[in-house]
């Protein structure tokens, strides 16, 4: 059995090959590791290739569905952070956390609650 970020980098290939199926049977595996727990550096990347193969498979309502947990799961980590400006780097400074809070905006209607 593979771990979360053995999967995630497949599903990451796959999709780059877009070999569909398995790029979401993959992230989905992934993402299902991350219920036990964060993978650290990982866990927003791991998210966001979900949708990107949610939404690569045609699967638009289920990408909408990921991407409000995974918005819900970044506020949930983001009002951890204790210091403002870390909070603001933490939100700002990774891409796929932009994208994410970007995705949650633009699809969903839903702001930062910072």
């Amino acid at each position: 059995m593979f771990d979360a970020e053995a999967m995630f980098a497949l599903a990451r290939v796959q999709l780059a090959r877009r070999v569909l199926e398995g790029a979401l049977e993959a992230a989905s595996e992934a993402n299902q590791r991350l219920a036990a727990g964060p993978i650290e550096e990982w866990d927003e990347y791991i998210r966001l290739t979900m949708i990107e193969a949610l939404f690569a498979s045609g699967m638009n309502e289920e990408a909408d569905a990921v991407i409000d947990s995974a918005f819900r799961a970044l506020c949930d980590r983001a009002a951890t952070i204790v210091r403002p400006e870390h909070q603001r780097a933490f939100l700002t400074r990774n891409e796929e956390v932009r994208q994410i809070v970007e995705l949650a905006r633009t699809r969903l209607g839903k702001t930062l609650p910072f």
